[in-house]
């Protein structure tokens, strides 16, 4: 049950919205926009309701209030500069507003070079890198991801797009090294199996290809990889290999079709109950 904060704000406020932003993000939204409201310059208490909003839900008005706090620091700040540079970034990102976000990211970054004692700039080459891929600015991705693995070295997502990247710009040969790397820290590498064997069959390797696929499909068969096996197979002429891979493929699209219509009901169920449930207690107290 949300409460009502009314009057001034008690001391023990902070205390309680970090545990709120823990336990529960909702009231603790409310509460801190109860704080700005009643505080509306007070730099603390606008990014205490940042972190809150970033926690629950990002909207445009988490901008204007980084906006707010930028306007006042002084420019001398480095760390304040830095993590709401970062902080923006990433509230814009999530609203979609990439060339923004990259803005914001590189002002942080210059604000790292001024004071190398900050955090490292992993998760902004990192949030710069997934830009850039979506924006089909590979070329421009890779430096930052390079970055990233150079911080941390067995985080694969890192690697995994620098494969995705290095795949869209046709630079096959490169990929298939970044993805025996990637195979190097892998605990469960069926997935980075699919791709490698997908990189041989664009480099026109298909016997090696071949092998990797048939070792992917024992620990984890997906409907694109057995059509991608069955493919190889029918190049071999071995049609019965193939027919099998097909079939199964064809099985594993169906019941990942299944799946995912199972989920869309469940949720919308679940969308439904919370639209009813209001309804229904308004009957019990008629």
């Amino acid at each position: 049950m949300q409460r009502k904060v009314e009057g001034p704000i008690p001391v023990a406020t902070m205390e309680e919205l970090r545990f709120l932003r823990k336990y529960n993000p909702l009231e603790g939204v409310l509460l801190a926009e109860h704080m700005v409201k009643q505080s509306p310059n007070d730099n603390i208490v606008l990014y205490t309701c940042v972190r809150m909003k970033l926690n629950h839900d990002p909207t445009s008005d988490v901008i204007a209030m980084l906006d707010h706090i930028l306007n006042s620091y002084e420019r001398n700040n480095t760390f304040a500069l830095y993590q709401i540079y970062q902080d923006k970034a990433n509230t814009l990102y999530l609203l979609e507003r990439y060339e923004e976000a990259l803005e914001c990211i590189n002002k942080a970054l210059h604000a790292r070079e001024r004071e190398p004692i900050l955090h490292r700039s992993r998760d902004l080459n990192n949030l710069k890198a997934k830009i850039l891929a979506e924006l089909e600015r590979y070329e421009e991705a890779l430096p930052c991801i390079i970055c990233s693995i150079q911080e941390n070295p067995r985080m694969l997502k890192f690697r995994m797009r620098q494969i995705e990247c290095l795949k869209a710009l046709q630079r096959y040969e490169e990929a298939l090294v970044a993805c025996n790397d990637a195979l190097k820290i892998a605990p469960n590498p069926s997935h980075l199996l699919h791709t490698k064997g997908l990189i041989l069959v664009l480099l026109e390797m298909r016997e090696e290809a071949l092998k990797v696929l048939e070792e992917a499909n024992k620990q984890q068969s997906t409907a694109s990889s057995c059509e991608l096996l069955g493919d190889l197979y029918a190049s071999f002429n071995d049609y019965e290999k193939a027919r099998k891979a097909y079939q199964l493929g064809q099985e594993l699209a169906t019941n990942e079709l299944q799946t995912i219509d199972n989920i869309m009901r469940l949720r919308g169920e679940l969308v439904e109950d919370e639209v009813q449930e209001p309804k229904r207690k308004k009957r019990k107290l008629e």
